[in-house]
């Protein structure tokens, strides 16, 4: 008997998609479904990138017809290092993201949407193809039955 279970893949891209959006050229260049091809987006900044990152499944509770399930994707921002704005760009995109899942909590693709509890990171050293970026990742926990 095959289970009830949605694929991971189905929960990243409905996040995805809720991102997508941002891609209109104001504050970010391209968000992406899954990881790019490592010379994809060596001319584009700011770019999201969303990613898979884990699953917890639990199985049925007795009287239950649906599994609990946890799915941790991550939301990486990557704005070059050369842009002059890099701070204003990170903390304005940190700002559209949060504020897209917050309004989104809950809703047809999953049951509930949350940030991790630990605090997103930004890191000084990420370089693609000899170009710097800095870049900030974050995590968020999809519950879907």
């Amino acid at each position: 008997m095959s289970s009830n279970a949605p694929n991971r893949k189905t929960v990243r891209t409905a996040l995805y998609d809720l991102l997508e959006p941002l891609s209109d050229g104001d504050y970010v260049h391209t968000v992406y479904n899954g990881i790019p091809t490592k010379d994809t987006f060596t001319t584009q900044s700011p770019v999201i990138i969303v990613s898979s990152q884990g699953s917890a499944r639990a199985g049925m509770m007795l009287g239950s017809t649906q599994n609990n399930n946890l799915f941790t994707v991550a939301v990486s921002t990557w704005v070059a290092r050369e842009s002059s704005n890099a701070d204003d760009l990170l903390d304005d995109i940190e700002k559209l993201v949060t504020d897209l899942v917050s309004d989104n909590r809950s809703g047809d693709d999953w049951a509930a949407i949350y940030g991790d509890e630990d605090a997103s990171e930004i890191s000084p050293g990420a370089n693609e193809n000899g170009k710097s970026y800095w870049v900030e990742y974050r995590e968020f926990v999809i519950q879907k039955y």
